[in-house]
């Protein structure tokens, strides 16, 4: 067999089958041919043979890199959107130390770390609907839900004085807005003088909700005849609520009290704003601090003071004879049989009805001949002259009739005709105070009828909202129904010979005295001699420092009987002995039932009583007046001169201070002759004992004798 050279050798392609083989040749390529065609300018040493499935792997990797770059940017964005937009749900928000949780609406104050006053708002307000925040700071929280209403609390600094402002607004048709404040263990004050008077007041115990207007009574329908939107508290806080707002007040008994705002009868002359509950909580460190801030700050002080009243008696003729019934005899054997038996002329007050008709300015020419001699015969004997006016005309008077075509009267809700009321003595209508030229024909009236008869003093009654007629009318509207009293007595103040008014709403200002209701004769606290003190402090705490007492013995409430001439009384000799030496303590004593009617010895002991009146107490009230800067403080309470804790309200209630250096502690119940007192820090002097006293202590006086009262007299010690 020949051999094969290797450069000849043939090679048979590859993808050639055998078919092709056989039907083509397949193309002789030399090895030298192979390598020339396979031969490649690239150097294989340098030839990347990974590349394909590295730009595979770049391609996924830059993918994944813009997906991470993107992914970092949208949380940036949600981040910086999360800071930006979101609230996370708070569960209280806090202004100093007060705070208010979200979701039970509890809003709980504190002042120096201690908690003085515990409250649940909005109790109409849903629970479970969440808020959102309109405004809040340090000093603000805002809140509103969302077509239900809107929360603001502000709070404002006035040296130790904290101010919290609290204003609810309804954005719901028909919503009711309504805070509530537990009394805790604190003793609250304030708010108006109602015949019961209970002190401190966790004991009104008015259980429903009833408006917060001047009423002649105390009951379903008003808050007594004096009043004023200010509360305190002995933990050291105050709330006073907005003039404007629509109030009635709920005091359940020695649990809490609540103020609900609501567009109901007597607030029918609201504006169409939309409804608001307003109010101010006032902080301090003490019940004093705060009420010495409120004195001097919210309460209008009197522009006058009156000492002239001071030490003077008050004799009335309201418990011997109806007025209807009273004649001019009457009046000067009264005054003749007061000096027979031995004490000085001072002030004789003639009742209402006087005139023929109630509501003109006369003298009955049957009862009253001659009211001109009558007066002049008063007079040379030193007798001043009280003559009682009220508001009220009745429609048989001629004055109703002049009224009416001058439009003087306050009108039925259609401003057509006057809104005619029922009263003591008939049916009548009511002067408009907002009508300045009713307001001035009135006091013209009264001033000449002064003149030509020379009356001293006129004490004006009624005047209080709950007289005003159903959906009334008047030529201004009243926001406020008790805004009627304050323009009242505002309005009555006018007159010459202005002295006291049985009504009043903020009236603070001006220099009438208040003239207490009329009082039963018995020991109780309802409407009794212990309902005594309690109103003349409360007035105290309301800013009042001018009022004439109730009777000493208590009213007897005389019947219409023209045939009866005489007094017809409960002979308890005690009480009235007892109510006698308290009202020697007062600036004025009154006078209804003369004590001789009773026994000689009674009168023996109200000569001495006088007396001491007129020549010592006098004097301590006069020292009262311009003895300091601060606001006039006649008679107060013990802890408007130092923080009393501990301390039991049966004593605090039954003792007060002429100014800060006499301390009254009367016997009050039947039958006692010992009592408590606390005396204040100092050095005192004891009225039935010799020697000086420490105060500072709770102390017990034993055998005080029926004709006695023990009070107490700071030294010049200062009191440590």
């Amino acid at each position: 067999m020949a051999a094969i050279d290797k450069e000849d050798q043939e090679i048979t392609l590859e993808g050639t089958s055998q078919n092709d083989a056989k039907e083509k040749k397949p193309e002789k390529v030399s090895e030298k041919e192979l390598k020339k065609r396979t031969q490649s300018i690239v150097d294989p040493a340098h030839v990347d043979i990974a590349f394909p499935i590295k730009q595979l792997r770049f391609r996924r990797e830059n993918k994944l890199k813009v997906l991470m770059v993107l992914l970092f940017f949208v949380i940036i964005s949600g981040v910086v959107c999360i800071y930006i937009f979101f609230e996370p749900e708070n569960l209280y928000f806090d202004i100093g130390e007060t705070r208010f949780e979200l979701r039970s609406h509890r809003f709980v104050v504190q002042y120096t770390n201690r908690t003085v006053l515990t409250g649940n708002l909005g109790q109409n307000i849903p629970k479970d609907v969440k808020p959102f925040y309109c405004r809040n700071s340090k000093t603000e929280i805002c809140l509103r839900w969302m077509d239900i209403g809107s929360l603001t609390i502000q709070q404002n600094l006035i040296g130790s004085t904290e101010i919290y402002e609290v204003t609810w607004v309804a954005w719901k048709q028909g919503l009711e807005l309504t805070d509530c404040y537990s009394f805790g263990d604190y003793s609250w004050y304030g708010g108006a003088i109602l015949p019961d008077q209970s002190w401190p007041i966790q004991y009104w115990n008015k259980s429903q909700f009833i408006p917060f207007i001047t009423a002649a009574s105390s009951g379903n329908y008003g808050y007594g005849s004096l009043q004023d939107r200010y509360w305190l508290s002995s933990s050291g806080v105050a709330i006073t609520v907005n003039r404007t707002t629509p109030l009635f007040v709920n005091i359940v008994n020695n649990s809490q009290i609540c103020f609900k705002s609501v567009f109901s009868n007597p607030y029918t002359q609201m504006p169409s704003n939309p409804l608001e509950l307003q109010y101010s909580i006032i902080v301090d460190k003490s019940i004093s601090s705060v009420q010495k801030f409120a004195k001097s700050t919210i309460f209008p002080q009197p522009k006058t003071v009156r000492e002239s009243l001071f030490g003077t008696v008050i004799w009335s003729l309201e418990d011997l004879i109806h007025g209807d019934c009273l004649t001019q005899n009457d009046v000067l054997n009264f005054a003749d049989d007061i000096e027979s038996h031995g004490y000085n002329a001072n002030i004789l007050e003639i009742p209402e009805g006087f005139a023929s008709k109630y509501g003109d300015f006369n003298f009955d020419p049957q009862r009253f001949p001659n009211p001109s001699e009558m007066f002049q015969v008063l007079h040379d004997k030193g007798w001043k002259i009280i003559l009682v006016i009220g508001i009220l005309v009745n429609t048989n008077s001629d004055a109703f009739i002049e009224g009416v075509s001058n439009e003087f009267w306050v009108k039925e809700p259609q401003g057509l005709v006057p809104g005619l009321v029922q009263w003591d003595y008939g049916i009548g209508a009511l002067l408009d105070v907002t009508n300045d030229n009713a307001v001035l024909w009135f006091v013209n009236r009264l001033n000449n009828f002064r003149t030509n008869f020379n009356i001293d003093y006129f004490s004006f009654k009624y005047g209080q909202a709950s007289y005003l007629p159903f959906g009334f009318k008047t030529k201004l509207p009243l926001t406020n129904p008790s805004d009627f009293t304050q323009m009242y007595v505002e309005s009555m103040q006018q007159v010459d010979g202005s002295l006291a008014t049985t009504s009043s709403y903020q009236n603070q200002d001006l220099d009438l005295h208040f003239q207490l209701e009329p009082a039963n004769s018995t020991w109780l606290p309802t409407n009794g001699l212990k309902s005594v003190i309690p109103s003349v402090l409360n007035l105290a705490v309301l800013g009042y420092p001018y009022f004439i007492p109730s009777s000493i013995g208590g009213s007897q409430n005389v019947q219409k009987n023209c045939s009866q001439s005489d007094l017809m009384f409960d002979n308890n000799t005690e009480l009235y002995i007892r109510w006698l030496g308290l009202q020697a303590f007062f600036p004025i004593m009154k006078f209804s039932v003369p004590p001789w009617k009773l026994d000689d010895n009674i009168d023996s002991i109200a000569k001495k009583w006088v007396k001491f009146h007129e020549d010592v107490v006098k004097n301590k009230y006069i020292d009262q007046v311009g003895s300091s800067e601060e606001p006039l403080t006649l008679i107060q309470p013990l802890w408007l001169t130092e923080d009393l804790k501990g301390i039991e309200s049966d004593v605090i209630e039954t003792t007060f201070m002429i100014g800060n250096s006499t301390v009254v502690a009367p016997i009050l119940n039947a039958g006692e002759t010992s009592r408590k007192v606390y005396l204040p820090k100092g050095t005192w002097t004891f009225s039935l004992g010799s020697g000086l006293m420490p105060g500072g202590k709770m102390i017990t006086i034993r055998d005080i004798t029926i004709d006695s009262i023990a009070y107490f007299e700071l030294t010049s010690d200062n009191k440590d």
